[in-house]
C-alpha cells in the first residue's frame, strides 16, 4: 500500500517523530513522508510512534484507497490537531472560558463539595496520638479513624467551638455514634442518605477511606461501631490537638461550604436525596483520586517535630515523614477540585480527551456481513440501529443481543456498540466472565476484525493465565491506608492520557485501563466501579466506566448475588449517559426486567443530577435483535410494566420461531435410581447409549466420540470420571474442572480447543497424533472420548462435542450445556438422541441416601432457596421439563418465556434476591439501589458485601507442588502474624494414582517440562487455588485432578 505521513508535533516530540519517521519513509515535504509500505511494517510504524508519543504528539496516516481519494488510517496523539477526516485546520481560535452563569449547577456542586471536604478531610490527623503514631515504627490500629475524627471536629466547629475545645466532641458517646445529625422522624419507614450540603460533606470526609457498618438490611441506620469506632474508651492523647488549625484552612471551608448551600438552597430535604447522591458519586471519586495522587508525591524537606504530618514515606527502607499535613490538606483540595471538573466533563459528554478507537478499526468492526452467510442478520441488526441513531441522536440505548450459538454475537456486540456511539471515534469496555475467555475473545478480535493492536488492551489480573495464552498462540503459530490494592495486570496499548489524570496510575501499564479504545477486561475489574468500599480501584474502573460504552457477555450467566454486581455497572453506566449492549442466547423475562429496572434507575440518577431535560432525557432507546427475528428499536418511556409486556412479545414470537427449525439436540431423560451409586450408574448407562448413537468411522471398523458429562461440582466430577474410568476401560476419560494445577488446567484446554473445533469438520481429528495412537492401542471397535466436566465447561469454551450428559442445576445450565454438542457443524440429528438429561441430580441422591429432605439441591449452582423448594416438583426432572413422547427438543425456548416449569422456578429464584436491590418485588417495593429517597443503608459496605461478584463462602488455600524426580511434594502458602511461607504438607494433601485409561492428565514431572516449554516459572505453572470449607484435606488424583475430602 501507499501512504502518506503528515506530521502536526510541537516542542520536543517534533525531532522525536521525524527521527522515527524518516526510518521508515522519505520526506515529501517539511513535516509530510510519502513511501510504499506493506501492513507489517506500517504496523510496526505505528507502534514505534505510539511508544513515544507525548501530549505535543499529532501524527496522521493516510493510505491511497484507489478512489482518487486520500483515506485517513489513523492518529497518533493529539486528535484535535486533525478533523475526523484528517484535514488540518487553516487557522484556530482559542475557546473562551465558560462564564460561571454558562456551568451547570450540578457541575459547580461536586466541584464545591469535592474542595470543601478535601480541606478538611484529615482534620483528625492534627492530635497528638496521631502524630506520635507516624514518628513511631509500630503502626497500631486506631481506636478511632482519623476521618471519623474529622467529621466529629467539623460538626463542633460549625456550631462555633474553638479549636481546642472542639477536640473534646470524642468523649461525648452520643456525638460519637451520630452517622447524620438531623432530626428524626418518627413517621419515615427508612433513614435516608444525605438530603444537604453539611450532610454531603460529611459523608465525604467520613467515607474517604472507607463505608460505614450497618445492619443487615435496607432502612437500617448506617453503624461507626465496626468500621470508624473500635472502643467508646477514647484515650487523651486523641482528644489533644498537636498544633492550632490554620487560619486559611478553616476560613477557605467556610467559604466553600457557605457557597454550596447558597448554590443549593432549593435543593435541601429528602426530596432531593437522588441529586445529593449523584453528586457524591462524582464527588468522592475526586477526592479519593486526589488524596491518592498528592500521597504519592515525595515532599522536598521532612515535617519537623512541631509541625504536624500528614503521612510517610520508605527511604533505603526506612519509614519517614513526608508531607506537612497543611500543605497536604490544601494541595488535595486543589487536585481535588480540578478532578471533580474533568470528570464532570468526562460524564457529562460522550466527546473527551481520550483517544477512541482508529478510523481503520471502525471501518473493519462494521464491514457487512456475506449476505449469503449464516451472520447476514447482523446486516439488519446494524441498520435497524443505524437508523435509529440518526433519529435519535443524543439518546443512550440499551441493547439486548439474543442471537444463537455460533451466530457470532461477539462481532454483532461490537459493531453495535460503533454504530451507536455519539462519538466519531468510539470507545467501549468488553466485560467478561472468565479470564482465559477475556484473552480468547481479545485475540479474536484482533485477528477476525482486524483491529489494530494499538486500539486493545486486556485486563486480566493473572499474569501465568497470560504467559500461557501467549505461549499456546507462539505455538500454534509454528505447528501452523486503603485496603491494599493487588496489582493489575494489564496488556496492550495507550495513547497519552489527559495530564490530569496521569499521576493517579502507578504504572504505563495501568494506564492502558482508561486510555486504550477498547478494553476486554474480566468483570472483576470493572465490578470495582459498583463497589464504593474498593476505593482506589472504585476510581479506576469508575473512570473506565464513564468514558466507554459497556458490552456484558452472557450476562444471564451469573448466580442471582453476582447478577446484582453487574446490576450496578449497568446502573452507573445509564446514569453516564453510556450505551450498553447485553449479548445471551437465553435471556429471560426476570433478567431483561432486571437490566432494564437497573437502566432506567441510571437514568432517573443522571435525570435528577442534570435538573435539564435536554442533557438527561427522559426516554431512552432499547434494542432486541438476534438471528431470527427482523430488529426491533424503540424509544421507551423508561416504564417497566410496558417492557415487560413488550419483551415477553418478543420471546413468545421467538418461541414461534424455534419450533419451526430442524432439531439439532434431541435429548431423553435418563432414569435414576436415588443413591450416589445408582447416580453413577444412570451415568454410565447414558454414556453407552449415546456413544452407540453418535459414534462415527475413525478408521475401518473403528468408531469414536467425543462426549461432555456436565456434573455440577468438583468432587462429583472426579469421582464420575473415576467411575466411569473404572466401568470402561476401552474409553479414554478426562476430567476438566477449576480445582487443578495452573499447568495442567491449561493443559486441557489447548487439546480441547483444538480437538473440538470442527468448524471445518473433523479431519484435524483424523490427523492428530495423540488420537491416532490412543485408537491403535484399543482392540475393541468403539472408543468414546469422555470429558468429565464442571460448570466451566459451560461459558465460554467454544466446543462442538458429539453427545452429552447433564447433571442438571439449572434451566439454564442444560441450555447452555447443551449448546457445546453439535455447535460447529450443525447437522440435524434426525431421530437420534445427542444428549441425556438425568432425572434427578446428584445432590440430591446423597439426601435420599441419608434420609434428609426439603434441603435446595439446585443450588452452588443453581438459583434454588429455602423458599421455593415446593416449586421444583420433588427435583424430577420428568416432571420440571416439557417432554413429549419420552423425547425432548433443546433450544432457547427451553429457557424463555417460560419454556418450562423448571425455567419458571429459575426465574422466581432469581427475581425474588435481584428484586430486593432492583426494580419492584411481588409487593411493589422497590429495591434497595432502585429506591427513592436514597435509603442510607448505601452509605455502608454491607449491600455490597452481601452481594459480591464472587461468592467468598470458605477459605481460600494456595498449594504448591515441587517436583523431586519422579514424585511430587506439596506446599501449602501459610500466613501468620511474622510473614508468610510455603509449608510443606503431608497430611492435608494425599495422592491417589491415575486410572489407567485417564486422558490429557500429566504426570508431575511432565507438568514441570511443560511449564518450562511455555516460559513459565514451575513455582507458578504448579500453583492450584483450593477452597476449604471447614478443615478439610485434600485428595490429588493424579488423573483427574484434586478434591476435597470432607
Amino acid at each position: 500500500m501507499h501512504v502518506v505521513l503528515i506530521s502536526e508535533c510541537t516542542r520536543k516530540s517534533v525531532s522525536r517523530t521525524q527521527r522515527i519517521l524518516d526510518s521508515y519513509a522519505p520526506r515529501a515535504g517539511i513535516r509530510t513522508w510519502i513511501t510504499p509500505i506493506t501492513r507489517e511494517g506500517l504496523a510496526e510504524l505505528h507502534a514505534a510512534l505510539r511508544k513515544s508519543a507525548t501530549r505535543n504528539t499529532a501524527v496522521a496516516c493516510y493510505q491511497n484507497d484507489g478512489r482518487r481519494r486520500m483515506c485517513l488510517l489513523w492518529i497518533v496523539g493529539a486528535r484535535g490537531r486533525f478533523s475526523a477526516d484528517g484535514a488540518v485546520a487553516v487557522r484556530t481560535s482559542r475557546r473562551l472560558a465558560r462564564r460561571a452563569a454558562e456551568i451547570p449547577l450540578w457541575l459547580r456542586c461536586v466541584c464545591l463539595l469535592a474542595q470543601a471536604a478535601s480541606l478538611v478531610h484529615d482534620l483528625g490527623k492534627y492530635s497528638v496520638y496521631f502524630q506520635n503514631k507516624l514518628r513511631d515504627p509500630k503502626m497500631l490500629r486506631d481506636i478511632v479513624r482519623h476521618e471519623w475524627i474529622s467529621v466529629c471536629l467539623l460538626r463542633a466547629l460549625r456550631q462555633g467551638t474553638s479549636w481546642q475545645e472542639a477536640w473534646q466532641v470524642l468523649h461525648d458517646g452520643k456525638a460519637l455514634d451520630e452517622v447524620i445529625k438531623r432530626p428524626t422522624d418518627p413517621g419515615s419507614r427508612a433513614f435516608h442518605a444525605p438530603a444537604t450540603a453539611l450532610e454531603a460533606v460529611d459523608f465525604l470526609v467520613a467515607s474517604h477511606h472507607l463505608l460505614f457498618s450497618s445492619g443487615k438490611d435496607g432502612g437500617s441506620v448506617p453503624l461507626v461501631a465496626a468500621s470508624h469506632v473500635r472502643s467508646k474508651n477514647v484515650p487523651q492523647n486523641y482528644s489533644q490537638p498537636h498544633e492550632s488549625l490554620p487560619e486559611d484552612i478553616w476560613k477557605n471551608f467556610q467559604r466553600l461550604e457557605s457557597k454550596l448551600s447558597a448554590l443549593t438552597e432549593a435543593l435541601q430535604g429528602q426530596e432531593h436525596t437522588e441529586f445529593w447522591w449523584a453528586c457524591l458519586i462524582l464527588a468522592r471519586a475526586a477526592l479519593i483520586f486526589a488524596d491518592h495522587t498528592v500521597s504519592a508525591r515525595a515532599y522536598p524537606t521532612p515535617p519537623d517535630d512541631d509541625t504536624s504530618a500528614a503521612n510517610t514515606r520508605f527511604v533505603e527502607n526506612k519509614r519517614v515523614l513526608n508531607q506537612p499535613l497543611h500543605w497536604h490538606l490544601t494541595e488535595v483540595a486543589h487536585v481535588a477540585a480540578n478532578a471533580a471538573w474533568r470528570m464532570g466533563q468526562l460524564s457529562q459528554s460522550t466527546e473527551g480527551p481520550l483517544e477512541g478507537l482508529q478510523e481503520a478499526s471502525v471501518a473493519s468492526i462494521v464491514e457487512p456481513a456475506d449476505e449469503a452467510s449464516r451472520y447476514h442478520w447482523q446486516n439488519l441488526a446494524a441498520d435497524a440501529l443505524a437508523r435509529w441513531r440518526q433519529d435519535n441522536p443524543d439518546t443512550p440505548c440499551l441493547v439486548f443481543n439474543m442471537a444463537g450459538t455460533g451466530s457470532g454475537k461477539t462481532r454483532m456486540n461490537l459493531r453495535a456498540a460503533c454504530i451507536l456511539s455519539r462519538d466519531a471515534s468510539p470507545r467501549c469496555s468488553i466485560a467478561l466472565n472468565l479470564r482465559t475467555l477475556t484473552l480468547q475473545t481479545g485475540y479474536s478480535l484482533q485477528s477476525d476484525l482486524g483491529i489494530l493492536p494499538a486500539d486493545m488492551a486486556t485486563v486480566i489480573g493473572d499474569g501465568v493465565t497470560q504467559k500461557l495464552f501467549d505461549w499456546a498462540k507462539r505455538a500454534e503459530a509454528i505447528d501452523d491506608q486503603d485496603m491494599v490494592e493487588p496489582e493489575i495486570l494489564c496488556s496492550g496499548d495507550s495513547g497519552p492520557l489527559p495530564a490530569w489524570m496521569e499521576p493517579f496510575w502507578r504504572t504505563a501499564r495501568e494506564r492502558v485501563i482508561v486510555g486504550s479504545p477498547l478494553l476486554v477486561s474480566t468483570i472483576d475489574f470493572l465490578d470495582a466501579a459498583g463497589r464504593p468500599d474498593r476505593q482506589g480501584h472504585h476510581v479506576k474502573a469508575l473512570l473506565r466506566l464513564m468514558t466507554a460504552d459497556l458490552v456484558l457477555d452472557e450476562v444471564d450467566g451469573y448466580e442471582p448475588d453476582a447478577l446484582v454486581a453487574v446490576l450496578r455497572l449497568v446502573q452507573l453506566s445509564a446514569f453516564f449517559g453510556r450505551n450498553i449492549v447485553c449479548s445471551s442466547a437465553t435471556l429471560s423475562l426476570a433478567t431483561a426486567d432486571a437490566v432494564h429496572a437497573a437502566w432506567i434507575s441510571g437514568q432517573k440518577l443522571r435525570r435528577a443530577l442534570m435538573q435539564d431535560p435536554d442533557m438527561a432525557p427522559a426516554r431512552s432507546g432499547i434494542a432486541v435483535i438476534d438471528d431470527s427475528l427482523a430488529p426491533e428499536v424503540l424509544v421507551s418511556d423508561n416504564k417497566s410494566a410496558a417492557f415487560s409486556e413488550w419483551y415477553a412479545k418478543r420471546l413468545q414470537d421467538m418461541m414461534a420461531h424455534l419450533r419451526r427449525m430442524p432439531c439439532m439436540r434431541r435429548a431423553f431423560l435418563q432414569p435414576v435410581e436415588p443413591s450416589i451409586q445408582g447416580f453413577q450408574n444412570a451415568v454410565l448407562e447414558a454414556v453407552q447409549r449415546l456413544h452407540t448413537e453418535n459414534a462415527w468411522e475413525f478408521s475401518p471398523g473403528r468408531g469414536i466420540s467425543f462426549g461432555l458429562v456436565r456434573v455440577a461440582n468438583i468432587n462429583g466430577a472426579v469421582a464420575t470420571a473415576r467411575s466411569l474410568a473404572l466401568a470402561l476401560p476401552h474409553a479414554h476419560v478426562a476430567c476438566y474442572h477449576s480445582g487443578d494445577w495452573r499447568i495442567s488446567r491449561f493443559h486441557k484446554e489447548r487439546r480441547l480447543d483444538h480437538l473440538l473445533t470442527r468448524k471445518r469438520g473433523n479431519a484435524h481429528i483424523l490427523a492428530d497424533k495423540e488420537i491416532r495412537s490412543l485408537v491403535a492401542r484399543t482392540t475393541l471397535p468403539n472408543v468414546p472420548f469422555i470429558v468429565v466436566a464442571t460448570p466451566v465447561e459451560e461459558v465460554g469454551r467454544d466446543h462442538d462435542f458429539d453427545w452429552a450428559v447433564i447433571e442438571p442445576s439449572s434451566a439454564q445450565s442444560i441450555v447452555q450445556v447443551a449448546g457445546r454438542v453439535n455447535r460447529h457443524r450443525l447437522v440435524s440429528c434426525g431421530n437420534a438422541h445427542n444428549i441425556a438429561i438425568l432425572r434427578y441430580n446428584l445432590r440430591h441422591c446423597k439426601n435420599c441416601e441419608q434420609g434428609t429432605k426439603n434441603i435446595p439441591v439446585f443450588k452452588s449452582p443453581g438459583y434454588e432457596s429455602k423458599r421455593l423448594v415446593r416449586r421444583y416438583k420433588e427435583y424430577d426432572l420428568g416432571q420440571l421439563l416439557p417432554w413429549q413422547a419420552e423425547t425432548l427438543t433443546i433450544d432457547a425456548g427451553l429457557r424463555l418465556g417460560g419454556g418450562s416449569d423448571f425455567a419458571i422456578a429459575d426465574d422466581r429464584g432469581i427475581a425474588e434476591r435481584v428484586t430486593r436491590f432492583f426494580g419492584a418485588d411481588s409487593d411493589g417495593g422497590e429495591g434497595l439501589f432502585s429506591r427513592s429517597p436514597i435509603d442510607a443503608f448505601r452509605m455502608s459496605a454491607t449491600p455490597y458485601e452481601q452481594t459480591p461478584l464472587r461468592n467468598r463462602a470458605g477459605r481460600k488455600q494456595l498449594w504448591l507442588m515441587r517436583v523431586d524426580g519422579e514424585n511430587a511434594l506439596y506446599f501449602r502458602w501459610d500466613e501468620d502474624p511474622h510473614g508468610a511461607s510455603w509449608v510443606r504438607n503431608k497430611h492435608e494433601m494425599r495422592e491417589e494414582e491415575a486410572a489407567p485409561n485417564a486422558w490429557l492428565a500429566l504426570s508431575p514431572p511432565e507438568m514441570e517440562r511443560l511449564c518450562h516449554e511455555a516460559g513459565i516459572w514451575p513455582e507458578e505453572g504448579l500453583q492450584a487455588e483450593l477452597t476449604s470449607y471447614t478443615n478439610d484435606s485434600f485428595m490429588y488424583d493424579l488423573g483427574f485432578g484434586i478434591r476435597r475430602i470432607t
